[in-house]
């Protein structure tokens, strides 16, 4: 299993590299092609869907990122 932060950091470079922005099945494909076709596993981290993961990730890199 991965850690929680060695995700985060591949998810950030992921949206980072992505000029475009990305949708959230388009993140979870990326995900998966550099990841051996595994989802991203945001159950694993209590969550309950993707989409929940997915709004606090976010959330967190706009909050550190920006301010």
């Amino acid at each position: 299993m991965c850690s929680y932060e060695s995700i985060k950091s591949s998810i950030r470079l992921l949206l980072t590299s992505a000029s475009n922005g990305l949708s959230l099945n388009q993140l979870n494909a990326d995900y998966q092609q550099y990841n051996q076709s595994k989802n991203i596993p945001y159950a694993n981290f209590g969550y309950s869907t993707l989409v929940n993961y997915y709004i606090l990730f976010i959330y967190l890199f706009y909050f550190f990122v920006f301010s």
